[in-house]
């Protein structure tokens, strides 16, 4: 892959959990990194969640290698937030790190 496959703006984020002053715990996401993105459309399909129709649609999402982000984190593209679904694989050369994402479900 070229550096000049890398067109798109990503946003990792991290989740946070704090207090929510009833004994519980609120979760909540916060911003760790700003970078560039290969976002690879793979396919889109359609599920019932909460008794509605949701279309969710997957991606390949490629960014230079970073061995702060797993599955744990979230990227978000746009409006569009993508919830990382597998633990990333690096290329031979470990220059780029490569998620399986899906947009439109509940992360």
């Amino acid at each position: 892959m070229r550096g000049g496959d890398l067109r798109e703006r990503v946003v990792i984020q991290e989740a946070v959990e704090s207090p929510d002053g009833g004994g519980g715990a609120a979760l909540t996401w916060r911003d760790i990194a700003t970078v560039w993105a290969e976002i690879i459309p793979l396919s889109g399909r359609e599920q019932i969640e909460a008794g509605g129709l949701v279309g969710v649609s997957a991606y390949r999402v490629n960014i230079r290698q970073r061995g702060d982000v797993t599955s744990a984190h979230r990227l978000v593209w746009g409006k569009a937030t993508l919830v990382i679904k597998s633990p990333p694989t690096a290329d031979v050369r470990r220059r780029m790190s490569t998620f399986l994402c899906e947009a439109g479900v509940v992360s």
